[in-house]
């Protein structure tokens, strides 16, 4: 999701709950970092299932939209799999960590052995997101967060 597309989804939040407190700045940059890997629609169907769970009356919290958001294992062992299908896998990521992995030297082993590696994959991608996370936070935030510096 784009900065724009950010803004939008934020204004949509804001407009859903017009008699809620607003989201402040500190609060809409939380939300930045956690949601802008994401693509809109899947943040608008977060919503959506926010909106219809107990709590959707209430403004969602990150952690409300991010349960519904989490990348699925399935997509990611998906994606996995289209490297073996010859498929044009677009997501950097997969593709640095496919290839660590040992890229099309992997076509070569049992399906056992492609199964374990697969379960790496998916745990390789899901770190990657949480290091490029906590890397996007500003330094002064990372030191509050760890305390030290």
């Amino acid at each position: 999701m784009n900065q724009r597309e950010f803004n939008s989804f934020m204004d949509v939040i804001e407009n859903t709950y017009p008699k809620q407190a607003k989201i402040n700045n500190v609060q809409r940059g939380m939300f930045w970092l956690s949601l802008q890997k994401y693509d809109l629609d899947d943040c608008m169907s977060a919503l959506l299932l926010h909106c219809e769970t107990d709590d959707g009356e209430w403004k969602p919290q990150i952690c409300h939209l991010s349960k519904f958001l989490k990348t699925s294992e399935d997509t990611i062992r998906v994606m996995f799999n289209d490297f073996f299908k010859r498929k044009d896998v677009k997501d950097e990521k997969a593709k640095a960590i496919y290839n660590r992995l040992g890229g099309l030297e992997m076509h070569k082993l049992s399906e056992y052995q492609t199964k374990k590696l697969e379960d790496k994959f998916v745990q390789l991608y899901l770190e990657e997101g949480s290091k490029e996370t906590f890397a996007a936070l500003p330094d002064k935030l990372k030191t509050k967060l760890i305390g030290n510096k």
